[in-house]
């Protein structure tokens, strides 16, 4: 009885250790094959479903839209003397902070004439007096293959920053979707953490959770959380004519922090693609940039678990699988296949959702319906020698 009890403890560690070896070689081989496409997938569903972060309603839009432009029967983005009207009528509205998101190239080029005149005085004065009353001015800038384009003077004596929307363009799932965000680039902070660190609402000595470098172009990013649907009207928005108008009550954005852009919905270029949507003019990069700040403000950045975890996460649910099919009938099996595929998603769900955590779900779920389908032949090849030995037993005997 002892000889038989070894024995059975013999083949139990035996299909053990060969289950476990299986798993690791497979979980491998998916660790290493790039799953990145169906990975995106995922990563957006986690984004879209359950449980969102609440906006901050200290962050207002303030929208040089198609309603502004037909009203003043002029082109987006304007031409400078309506920004520096615009930004008199800030200081009666005493903002917390104003990050100013207009191409001043752009109105460069059209008006060029206006950058010598008491118009831009104007704005850089009206600049100037709401920081000396303690509200913060940062103009956000574009980026070419020469480096920042810094506006033009005198608008460059005022503090700017580089602030592109990043899409996964020739990394990731290369489909055009932004899901992170620069952190610095060439060594200098980018617009959303510089306003954040000036504002004191970001460590100057620390980046955001999950921050990566990216040598070969020298920057880091960070994944963002998006605080809802980027469709609709997650943060508080102003029409740019109301403001230039004076339509609002003094002291309307007292302690906002508000971003000024434009938003045409005729304009490709004021729009970009999230996993809220991938169709065209869908999504504000307004919004977009109020997101990416929302996030560096109140630390809520998306970090990646390391590999390793990835990787001892597969091989943990496919040796699950793999034993369970070997032991149970085939309608266990299956349903054990499917239960297990809905308990990780859910899981994984949760850690996205409440703790800000991404686990990688493509490896783990390939490795449990591979571990499903690579097992059910093996035990269906076991079930016919066990069959045949025992057929042939039985002639012998007879």
């Amino acid at each position: 009885m002892e000889l038989k009890a070894m024995l059975k403890r013999i083949k139990f560690f035996e299909k053990h250790i060969m289950i476990t070896g299986a798993a690791t070689a497979l979980a491998t081989i998916l660790t290493v094959i790039s799953f990145d496409l169906l990975e995106a997938k995922l990563y957006d569903i986690r984004t879209k479903i359950g449980f969102q972060i609440k906006p901050d309603q200290n962050i207002t839009i303030i929208t040089l839209d198609d309603a502004t432009t037909t009203s003043l029967n002029e082109y987006s983005p304007l031409p400078l003397d309506f920004h520096a009207i615009l930004m008199e009528q800030l200081e009666k509205l005493d903002p917390r902070a104003v990050g100013y998101l207009i191409d001043f190239g752009t109105i460069n080029q059209v008006n060029p004439d206006l950058f010598q005149t008491k118009w831009a005085t104007r704005f850089v004065d009206a600049a100037m007096r709401l920081q000396g009353r303690g509200s913060q001015v940062l103009l956000g800038t574009s980026y070419d293959v020469t480096g920042e384009v810094v506006p033009p003077y005198p608008l460059s004596m005022l503090p700017h920053s580089v602030a592109v929307i990043h899409k996964d363009g020739n990394v990731f799932s290369e489909d055009k979707v932004t899901r992170r965000a620069l952190v610095e680039l060439n060594d200098r902070a980018v617009f959303h953490i510089d306003l954040a660190r000036r504002l004191g609402l970001a460590p100057i000595d620390r980046y955001p959770r999950g921050t990566f470098n990216v040598p070969e172009i020298d920057s880091r990013y960070f994944f963002f959380r998006y605080h809802g649907d980027t469709t609709a009207s997650s943060y508080e928005r102003v029409s740019f004519l109301d403001v230039l108008k004076g339509n609002l009550q003094p002291g309307f954005l007292k302690n906002k922090i508000v971003l000024v852009g434009t938003l045409s919905k005729d304009n490709w270029s004021d729009f970009a693609v999230t996993p809220y949507s991938k169709q065209p003019f869908m999504n504000p990069k307004l919004a977009i940039h109020a997101n990416i700040l929302d996030s560096v403000i109140h630390n809520h950045s998306i970090v990646r678990l390391p590999v390793w975890i990835e990787l001892l996460t597969t091989v943990a649910v496919t040796v699950f699988v793999m034993s369970w099919v070997l032991t149970s009938s085939p309608l266990g099996g299956l349903f054990s296949t499917i239960g297990l595929c809905a308990l990780f998603m859910i899981f994984s769900q949760l850690l996205f959702q409440f703790k800000g955590v991404w686990l990688r779900g493509s490896e783990p779920l390939l490795g449990i319906l591979l571990g499903y389908y690579l097992t059910v032949p093996y035990r269906l090849i076991r079930e016919y020698e066990k069959r045949w030995n025992y057929q042939r037993k039985n002639e012998l005997l007879t």
